[in-house]
């Protein structure tokens, strides 16, 4: 049974968002067609009225993903998706001459522990065109936000970002965050054991330590259970919910990882 979105993503997570295509056709597959979707989804970023803050995105070929990070409660997030999304089908449809939903189900998020789980999302974000064959380095690949924290480079997408804390500690200058971004970046790659393990976390109810993962795994089997039943107040369910993001609130929350406006645009590089 599919977990309503205001208690699978209470407010204040970091969280990866997943949109795959139905039966993983390849909508995206051309670059114009990569383009459209961007264009498409983050027109309507506005519907989230300053309540997401988005950390990183990739399009792929058959999916999108999406590091960001809730400052109210879901509905924020599901107003500019819904937007988004209906937009893109429409668009998409029209082009490629069918007709029918372009999506499968509902979009996957997957709370993020801390900052450090963030980290790991955003650079699983940056590689997975090298995992899928498409490049052998994310430098190449236009459709991700990886230029933007490694290099500086801007794009119409990029403006919609917001640097996470966790990248302005990096150093004190723009250069000096993007050099340590390149090499923490080309680390987590070369870490096969971690890499593999967030492979693996696309499939689960979090990204963080197992003791995390596993109490919210559970957290949400038992709130499965319980609406299957139909016997357990509102209320009680969002208490649950709330619990969901305990372990890691004070790291990758804006209380204690706060999302800051990006500052001085970095130069351009062209």
């Amino acid at each position: 049974m599919r977990i309503a979105r205001h208690l699978q993503l209470p407010a204040k997570s970091a969280f990866h968002y997943m949109w795959r295509c139905i039966n993983g056709e390849m909508f995206m597959e051309t670059v114009p067609l990569k383009i459209l979707f961007l264009d498409s989804f983050f027109k309507f970023f506005g519907r989230a009225r300053g309540k997401v803050l988005v950390y990183s995105f990739c399009v792929m070929s058959n999916h999108f993903h999406m590091a960001a990070e809730l400052l109210a409660k879901a509905r924020f997030l599901s107003l500019w998706a819904r937007a988004g999304n209906s937009s893109i089908a429409q668009k998409l449809n029209r082009i490629l001459g069918r007709r029918g939903p372009v999506g499968q189900d509902r979009p996957k998020t997957v709370v993020a522990e801390d900052a450090g789980a963030l980290k790991r999302i955003m650079f699983y974000l940056d590689w997975n065109p090298v995992e899928a064959g498409m490049v052998d380095h994310p430098s190449k690949y236009l459709y991700s936000s990886y230029n933007y924290y490694a290099y500086g480079h801007e794009s119409r997408w990029t403006k919609h970002l917001t640097q996470p804390q966790w990248y302005i500690d990096l150093g004190d200058t723009p250069a000096s965050r993007q050099h340590e971004y390149r090499r923490q970046c080309d680390a987590y790659w070369l870490d096969k054991q971690e890499r593999l393990a967030e492979r693996e976390a696309d499939d689960g109810w979090g990204v963080g330590t197992d003791k995390f993962v596993g109490n919210r795994t559970r957290l949400m089997k038992a709130m499965q259970r319980q609406q299957r039943r139909g016997d357990i107040p509102r209320r009680q369910l969002t208490r649950m919910a709330a619990r969901l993001t305990e372990v890691g609130a004070s790291a990758a929350s804006p209380q204690g990882n706060p999302g800051r406006p990006r500052g001085p645009e970095p130069a351009s590089a062209g």
